[in-house]
């Protein structure tokens, strides 16, 4: 009886051209995708996010960058939807633009009012993913 085995030296998996995040982001940004929609009924929040998500769960993430940049590229696009654009673009970007995306969304957070637990939350999300840059 043959058997075939794999050895340990084989191809090693060539390195991602994105942030290696969890795929657990994914199910934190829907629910709190969710919960901001439901805070804002009139906002598109979930409508322009929800492709974005869903394009990122499939694990077509040049698809995702390119949808996240052709969002940001509205000029009326509200901040909480620029906001998590933009948290998703940094997911799905190469490491040196991850960060600038990070701190732009920061400076946004910055301008919102601080005692919403929308902003706070967000502004928590951002600020630990930029310390892992």
């Amino acid at each position: 009886m043959e058997s075939t085995s794999t050895s340990a030296s084989a191809d090693p998996k060539p390195p991602k051209d994105y942030s290696s995040e969890p795929e657990i982001y994914g199910v934190r940004y829907n629910h709190v995708s969710m919960m901001l929609s439901q805070s804002f009924p009139a906002d598109s929040l979930a409508n322009d996010t929800t492709q974005l998500m869903d394009l990122y769960g499939a694990d077509r993430f040049d698809e995702c960058r390119k949808a996240c940049l052709e969002l940001l590229a509205e000029p009326d696009l509200s901040l909480f939807t620029r906001i998590q654009t933009l948290q998703v673009a940094a997911t799905v970007s190469q490491p040196a633009r991850t960060a600038a995306r990070l701190d732009e969304a920061a400076s946004l957070l910055e301008q919102m009012d601080a005692d919403m637990w929308q902003v706070r939350f967000l502004k928590a999300n951002n600020d630990k993913r930029l310390g892992i840059w």
